[in-house]
């Protein structure tokens, strides 16, 4: 979900970015983690808890790779993230 974004953000590379911010995120602890990104210009992401502070907890599933993106921004743009854990069963 978009909270503060520029109004020309190219939707689909950002969503595609927060995609691969969370792609390898098979299982969570706890079940759900809910956090927020914000995209810097310049291409950095900064993570922070969902009321934008520095107290929470970030499955490190998240934080194990470069926290880069590619929009071009002139202005930062914070997203709220929520991740579940879902089980999916194994065709026979």
């Amino acid at each position: 979900m978009l909270r503060e974004c520029p109004a020309k953000l190219d939707k689909k590379e950002a969503e595609r970015t927060m995609n691969g911010l969370v792609g390898e995120c098979d299982s969570v602890p706890g079940g759900t983690a809910s956090f927020q990104a914000t995209l810097l210009p310049g291409g950095r992401i900064e993570i922070s808890a969902p009321d934008g502070s520095d107290r929470g907890t970030v499955p490190i599933c998240v934080v194990k790779h470069a926290l880069k993106h590619k929009l071009l921004l002139a202005k930062p743009c914070t997203l709220a993230v929520q991740i579940e854990e879902k089980s999916v069963r194994a065709a026979p």
